[in-house]
């Protein structure tokens, strides 16, 4: 997206010119980041927003300027600006954000780079979303819809929607250079009568498609080509084979299913998601895949204030059976029911061979191994069959005073099927933990001191601990 430093340059002009009414807030942020063994733990950097290089020590500097909605009147605007610099074996210095938004009442346009997680969590101690975790770096893209849930009219709040439809641009650097993002979801809330209860169901649903690819050349990207991809249906003849036989481009999604209960001074947020990339997903034949969550919080400060469990369970992917019928095919009746539409490979891509990644990073859950590529060779997920547990904890405690979070993960990895690499035999089993710590500054409220250990301990990557220590300094104009 080469037209970012423009944006950016609009927005610093815009935030430059707000009228003194308006707030604008500053940050400017430090961090080390250091560890024993040559990599940084996975906690240190995982759901990053890509800021911080896993294969070394790093020193980060990053410099934000974001001007807020004011939360008032029917037409409002919010606009940003992120530069990251970072000292490291891949040293980078880069825009993270630049996005402007507007918003007139309660649908939103907004285009840029910006951070973003999609799916449903309750809390950002959550390993999630499964889909589109906050991992990345923010992709550049157009988005519009309702991006908060809003009353139906006429329903009296009891029914609320939220929903979008946004075009990204996956970077040149890539196996199919310049390819596209679609992405578009739908969400339903019932606010049940009399009960404290709130339910919600909705679907994400995303694909790769377009650019140019260096044995097939340039791949369809044209409107109608975009109709394909947005209803899902197969390509014509200018498509890959595979994309005339099942659909265009390379599609994920996910349905959600959960619902927020109200215990007077705690709450429950209770999820479970079931991922998708072909038809027999789509079906839910195993609606035993996808991520179980459950989160206990309160809404006030308190030494305990979230308590959260998610399972991850990818295993089945649709079974074990091929995922399309050999040539010649032709046997509807068969005893074996269908023996078809297996491995669905979650998160891989035969066209799309850099997978679901974005800037040598899987966009989905950290959870999901995945090794970057170079010039000769694409990136790719090694490691898509896993069992995992995260718990998590975070709280206050007012007489230091001092924000904590704490988390555990373990995961029983299991490689993939077999498309690209073998199976992980025997499964390997992993152990990351995390401690971060937060407090003002004596004297200054202004500025906030940080700091996180991290530890692995397992198969999937060495025995390794880290820190990251840290100072951030905020202010409002």
């Amino acid at each position: 997206m080469r037209f970012l430093p423009f944006i950016a340059a609009c927005i610093l002009i815009a935030l430059n010119t707000t009228p003194a009414r308006s707030q604008v807030h500053f940050e400017a942020e430090t961090q080390l980041l250091t560890a024993t063994e040559g990599t940084l733990p996975f906690w240190l950097h995982s759901n990053r927003f890509g800021m911080v290089d896993a294969s070394s020590s790093n020193g980060l500097l990053r410099l934000q300027s974001t001007k807020p909605y004011e939360g008032s009147g029917l037409f409002d605007w919010s606009a940003g600006v992120e530069v990251l610099g970072r000292a490291s074996d891949h040293s980078t210095a880069h825009l993270n954000q630049a996005y402007l938004k507007a918003r007139y009442g309660a649908f939103e346009l907004s285009g840029g780079r910006e951070r973003l997680r999609l799916g449903m969590y309750q809390s950002t101690l959550t390993s999630g979303p499964f889909q589109y975790s906050g991992n990345t770096t923010p992709i550049p893209q157009i988005r519009f819809g309702i991006p908060d849930f809003s009353p139906v009219p006429f329903t009296d709040g009891y029914l609320q929607v939220k929903g979008w439809l946004s075009h990204g641009w996956l970077e040149d650097d890539r196996w199919v250079s310049g390819a596209y993002l679609h992405q578009k979801a739908g969400y339903i809330k019932v606010v049940f009568p009399y009960v404290p209860v709130k339910g919600f169901a909705g679907l994400l649903h995303s694909a790769q498609w377009g650019g140019v690819d260096p044995d097939r050349g340039r791949l369809p990207s044209g409107l109608d080509d975009y109709k394909d991809i947005f209803f899902g249906n197969a390509g014509d003849e200018s498509a890959p084979k595979s994309g005339q036989l099942n659909v265009l481009g390379n599609h994920l999604g996910l349905w959600e299913v959960g619902g927020w209960f109200d215990f007077g001074t705690w709450n429950l947020f209770l999820q479970k998601t079931f991922p998708f990339e072909d038809g027999s997903g789509l079906a839910m034949r195993t609606p035993e895949d996808g991520l179980w969550g459950a989160t206990l919080y309160r809404n006030d400060r308190h030494p305990v204030e979230t308590i959260l469990y998610e399972f991850y369970y990818t295993k089945s992917q649709s079974g074990p059976g091929p995922s399309d019928p050999p040539p010649g095919y032709d046997q509807p009746n068969d005893p074996r029911g269908n023996p078809f539409g297996g491995r669905d490979n979650y998160f891989n891509n035969g066209i799309y061979a850099d997978d679901w990644s974005y800037g040598g990073r899987i966009i989905g859950s950290p959870f999901f191994t995945y090794v970057d590529g170079n010039q000769n060779n694409p990136g790719r997920v090694i490691n898509n069959r896993f069992i995992a547990h995260h718990i998590a904890i975070g709280g206050y405690l007012s007489n230091i005073p001092l924000d904590y979070e704490a988390a555990y993960s373990f995961t029983r990895n299991y490689g993939v099927y077999g498309h690209y690499t073998t199976s992980i035999d025997p499964p390997k089993e992993q152990h990351s933990i995390y401690l971060d710590l937060k407090t003002p500054f004596p004297g200054e409220k202004r500025i906030t001191l940080k700091s996180r250990i991290a530890f692995d301990i397992g198969e999937m990557f060495p025995d390794n601990a880290g820190m990251m220590l840290g100072a951030e300094f905020m202010m409002d104009d």
